[in-house]
């Protein structure tokens, strides 16, 4: 698929809950933040001081490509009081690129492996103390590689037949910002992919990411509650825990949930499943996440299943994303989405519980 990972970063303030995202240097300088969020309530916090800065979150692709994008929305504070470059994302595997704004005049320049390949024909490049949304996509090749960063939508930087790397592969994206003093870095609506699948094989640009969570019980209702009602024990945004659980010893037994609704119109280029669980009894236990429609007609509704995906003894989350509808087969709609419900169900073992449900939506 080509969306790999995405993040609201509103369904927690304890960056352990983020188990796709590594945490370099100093974590406690990375942190979960109000002060600004572009959408939702929420965005994630870099500050540090030092060469290269104490925060470098790195995010894990779980795959091996030659093409990797990003794109993201980031609010800086302050022009550091330093040398060297401000702020780089780094495509990193076997080889690495590294992208970012000059420190002498915030033009933007392109590296591999410490050696300058590409750099902007603009200066000034930099917005400070409001929010920018950043795009940048690297093709990895000895000679045919390029790298294309575009900010607000506008190209800064286009570059190709490069030396990007070789044989070449990236598996993770790290953000290092280069902090001299006590500024800060914001960063929300994260996506990253590839150029493989049927869809956004670049990105899509300009986009939120929207974190919706249960507001009642839906068509299913099958898992027994640790107390209250099913819906209630998994509509948090925070601390996920045993004191409040919905769980079930049957395979095939299924919680479905009325869901939020996104706030805007527009395309849906995605939807993240993200489930918490654990299982409670020996042996090899799976969940699924669960897409529930009506037909409109009165006739038999319509239950979609994800990938069934292990579950160990201790709450941990499992991941899917699902570019096109299960139902439809092409992109997601708006309304498609409103008339949703959602939720999981016992996938091929039994005994586990389920403490939270989340789901992030890309409009």
């Amino acid at each position: 698929m080509a969306i790999l990972l995405m993040h609201s970063f509103d369904y927690n303030t304890n960056l352990d809950h983020y188990s796709d995202l590594e945490q370099y240097n100093n974590h406690s300088t990375i942190f979960i933040s109000t002060t600004h969020a572009r959408t939702g309530t929420q965005s994630l916090r870099m500050s540090g001081t030092g060469f290269y800065g104490a925060s470098a979150p790195t995010w894990l692709l779980g795959t091996h490509t030659t093409t990797a994008w990003i794109q993201h929305a980031a609010w800086y504070d302050h022009n550091p009081a330093g040398s060297g470059d401000l702020y780089h994302l780094h495509f990193i595997g076997d080889t690495e690129v590294m992208i970012g704004f000059t420190y002498t005049d915030r033009s933007m320049a392109a590296y591999r492996n410490g050696t300058l390949i590409a750099t902007s024909p603009n200066s000034g490049l930099l917005p400070l103390n409001q929010w920018f949304f950043m795009e940048a996509t690297v093709v990895l090749h000895a000679s045919a590689g390029s790298v294309l960063v575009k900010i607000n939508g506008v190209t800064v930087l286009d570059a190709s037949g490069l030396n990007t790397g070789t044989p070449g592969y990236f598996d993770r994206i790290r953000m290092r910002p280069q902090l001299y003093d006590s500024g800060s870095v914001w960063v929300d609506d994260l996506i990253v992919g590839d150029n493989v699948g049927p869809n956004n094989t670049s990105p899509p640009g300009d986009a939120r990411v929207e974190y919706l969570l249960p507001i009642g019980a839906g068509s299913k209702t099958e898992f027994t509650p640790l107390s209250g009602s099913n819906w209630g024990n998994v509509d948090e945004s925070a601390a996920f825990n045993d004191a409040d659980y919905n769980s079930s010893p049957d395979t095939g037994a299924t919680d479905l949930f009325a869901m939020s609704n996104l706030s805007g119109n527009g395309l849906v280029h995605g939807v993240r499943s993200i489930l918490r669980a654990r299982k409670d009894d020996a042996g090899y236990r799976k969940i699924r996440p669960e897409f529930y429609k009506s037909d409109g007609t009165g006739n038999t509704p319509r239950l979609y299943g994800g990938l069934d995906q292990a579950v160990g003894d201790t709450f941990g989350y499992t991941r899917q994303i699902f570019e096109l509808s299960p139902d439809t087969g092409v992109a997601w709609t708006v309304e498609e989405i409103a008339d949703l419900q959602y939720g999981y169900s016992v996938g091929g073992g039994s005994q586990f519980g389920v403490d939270a449900w989340i789901a992030e939506f890309i409009p």
